[in-house]
């Protein structure tokens, strides 16, 4: 089963303190990351980059809640997902559709299959 947690990592300080907060997914043994909105600055870590942040802790918890109720609804077809696809489709999953784009994949996925 995949896991996802919220992560700063000391190697993305930038020089003005701050940290972009990433989560984490693990699946099929391996890490993958999504990128997000949120920054936290020193005084909202830890010594160790933990976020200690009570506010910022509550609005990831909500991020995190709904990927772990995503991947509970896979169930079995989490087999299927690579760390990639997951990642992509955790982080995709409220974006708008590129139909051109959906086409053209299909379009090449025929030409190949030809």
């Amino acid at each position: 089963m995949a896991t996802v947690s919220a992560k700063v990592f000391e190697h993305h300080l930038k020089d003005d303190g701050t940290c972009n907060v990433k989560i984490v997914v693990y699946h099929k043994g391996t890490r993958q990351f999504i990128d997000t909105i949120h920054y936290v600055g020193k005084r909202q870590m830890d010594a160790d980059f933990k976020i200690k942040d009570k506010f910022m802790i509550r609005i990831l918890e909500d991020v995190l809640e709904d990927y772990r109720r995503v991947i509970s609804s896979l169930e079995m077809s989490m087999d299927f997902f690579s760390r990639e696809d997951l990642r992509d489709y955790l982080r995709d999953k409220d974006g708008d559709i590129d139909f051109v784009k959906f086409c053209s994949g299909h379009i090449e996925l025929i030409l190949i299959t030809q």
